[in-house]
């Protein structure tokens, strides 16, 4: 049974892959627009982001009530792959598949928080929600 839990949250981190590789090409997209200094690109574009930020949302709650659903004394186990706590305990293929594309999520994630916070920084100087 957590097998076919195991399978849907890796479905949902697909997506979230998906969609942050979308969110890393609008954060592009955006910078090019702001470099053209054209407003209505600028919108639409950052309308698309909005979009794309709810969708990664919606996955994520999605594998918090996928992991909820899973019996209690398997819950943990499935937490520590994806926080990489059970790193160094091998886990079966499935298992596997998980913790990498958990992990996947997390470093596509970093960057796209690296490349939003270089060009808030660019853009918006000292009033940068990153500027610190």
């Amino acid at each position: 049974m957590t097998g076919e839990y195991i399978d849907e949250i890796i479905k949902q981190y697909q997506k979230q892959y998906r969609i942050m590789t979308e969110l890393g090409h609008l954060t592009g997209e955006l910078e090019s627009a702001i470099q053209a200094n054209d407003r209505v690109s600028i919108q639409l574009v950052l309308e698309m982001r909005q979009q794309a930020i709810h969708e990664m949302e919606a996955c994520r709650r999605g594998v918090i009530i996928l992991i909820d659903s899973i019996p209690v004394e398997q819950r943990g186990h499935i937490k520590g792959l994806l926080s990489k706590a059970d790193d160094d305990i091998p886990g079966n293929a499935q298992e596997e598949l998980l913790r990498e594309k958990s992990y996947k999520v997390y470093e596509i994630v970093r960057h796209v928080i690296e490349m939003d916070r270089k060009l808030s920084l660019k853009t918006a100087g000292k009033d940068s929600f990153y500027y610190t």
